[in-house]
């Protein structure tokens, strides 16, 4: 599989398998039970942070050294009659290896409170489980409705400046050939996320035209503001990886 780095997206030439076909018995229950913000410690010392919408798809992000070190998309299927949830849709992107891969995510929660996720990765002979515990209230309030004014203005992260208009544009360069632009919405869930939706551009970039889908959310850290925006364009040829941390400049 060959693989060309475009940071901060990456590309593969592969779309990821799909996983989660095991049977738990009852309907998934939604909106779902796990939906809301979630932080696990990694064992590099990094932090992942993940938000689970009310559909149930999962975004998170495993931050190391305020830079993204992975990204992890899925489907979730919740149950409320015995706490267990599934998923299929399964991406893992791994930034420091520049890879793509498909695998299982699943395991149980308790509402509210808790998350046991166990990721088997394709080829992988053992499995990773994550602990999530909610997102500090102090840090992000998930049930709040997103505002455009607190995603507006500048943002920099590592080679890279993004501009979020009060209108929802979003403005995305850095030093690579590719910039992005496009909205940034208040999410139909009407709970503080930000729906994200991007288009690369640029006469030298490869991938001038692929179409992003994503979420974006702003939380309080240290206090500062950060910006967290992470998507994926897929089609039938490549899958791209875009995750971004910024803080207000």
């Amino acid at each position: 599989m060959r693989l060309t780095a475009l940071a901060p997206l990456v590309l593969t030439a592969l779309l990821a398998a799909c996983g989660g076909d095991d049977d738990w018995g009852p309907e998934p229950t939604l909106p779902s039970p796990m939906s809301g913000a979630w932080q696990a410690s990694l064992s590099n010392g990094g932090t992942l942070n993940a938000v689970v919408l009310d559909d149930g798809r999962m975004w998170a992000v495993g931050i190391q050294n305020n830079y993204p070190g992975i990204q992890l998309s899925a489907r979730t299927y919740a149950y409320a009659e015995n706490g267990r949830f599934d998923s299929d849709r399964v991406r893992y992107f791994d930034y420091g290896l520049n890879d793509l891969f498909g695998g299982t995510l699943q395991g149980s929660y308790v509402a509210n409170n808790s998350i046991r996720a166990d990721l088997w990765l394709d080829g992988a002979r053992d499995k990773s489980t994550y602990f999530l515990q909610p997102m500090p209230a102090s840090m992000f309030n998930y049930n709040r409705p997103a505002v455009l004014n607190d995603i507006a203005g500048s943002w920099t992260s590592d080679g890279m400046q993004v501009s979020v208009g009060i209108n929802g544009s979003f403005e995305m360069a850095g030093d690579t050939s590719c910039r992005a632009s496009g909205s940034v919405r208040p999410h139909q869930s009407q709970k503080n996320v930000f729906s994200l939706n991007l288009v690369l551009s640029g006469p030298f970039c490869t991938f001038s035209g692929s179409e992003f889908d994503g979420i974006a959310v702003v939380w309080r850290n240290n206090g500062k503001d950060e910006l967290m925006a992470t998507a994926l364009s897929v089609n039938s040829n490549y899958t791209l990886s875009l995750s971004l941390l910024s803080v207000r400049s």
